[in-house]
């Protein structure tokens, strides 16, 4: 007897509200989850195709204001937009500065938040480490090593949903999301930023950093308070 498209959708439902019962370990959440990711990612089947969001669920947010942008802070604004599910746009305020809004689910969102933040700090005690053991660098060296940086987080993650059995990613960015984000925000443009790249060493050696930060998003129905975010 086949399995239907149907069958394995309530399968991964049931794998799901399993990994969110706060009554199994962590160890037991973990299982639940991974094969429920297998089966997605083996069918093409997207957490939107389970019904798992509905038009409400979806959410505008001010991700950060204020008179000055961290540096390099729209690098981490496109690692979200790639791989977060949420929509980040880079807007002028009035009076000066800038602020960066988001559009996604309430629980993306919530996580997205987190990661741009740990990222703002993390990418600035790296470099700080990387000029104490390079007395050589400069600070104009800083956009190269971010540059890294990004590339070897960017890689990781894309390693982490490789093609399985013709599906090209985990999670789908659904009709909806994009949907909704250009009804919120009709005719808006996209920023782009250039950075200087002024030492390959500073680079190579962003890309080794970037690699060893790993984002672990929480297990579903968890708490996000202490999402399992750490560089090795």
């Amino acid at each position: 007897m086949s399995t239907t498209r149907e069958d394995l959708t309530r399968k991964i439902k049931a794998l799901l509200a399993k990994a969110g019962d706060d009554s199994v370990t962590e160890a037991e959440a973990a299982s639940f989850l991974a094969k429920a990711q297998e089966l997605m990612l083996q069918h093409c089947i997207s957490e939107y195709d389970l019904g798992c969001y509905k038009p409400q669920d979806f959410k505008c947010c001010v991700l950060w204001r204020g008179k000055q942008v961290p540096k390099f802070s729209h690098m981490w604004v496109a690692l979200l937009n790639t791989h977060l599910n949420v929509r980040v746009i880079e807007q002028r305020i009035q009076g000066g500065g800038k602020q960066f809004t988001m559009y996604g689910t309430h629980t993306n969102c919530e996580w997205a938040e987190y990661v741009f933040n740990f990222l703002i700090g993390k990418a600035n005690q790296l470099w700080l480490t990387y000029r104490r053991y390079h007395p050589e660098a400069a600070e104009g060296d800083r956009g190269a090593y971010y540059c890294g940086l990004y590339q070897g987080i960017d890689e990781k993650l894309n390693e982490a949903k490789k093609p399985v059995g013709g599906c090209t990613a985990l999670v789908v960015l659904n009709k909806d999301l994009d949907d909704g984000f250009r009804e919120a925000f009709p005719n808006q443009q996209q920023s782009t930023h250039a950075v200087r790249i002024r030492s390959e060493d500073a680079k190579e050696q962003g890309v080794r950093d970037g690699r060893d930060i790993n984002l672990s998003k929480p297990l579903p129905g968890r708490s996000h308070g202490q999402a399992r975010i750490s560089c090795v």
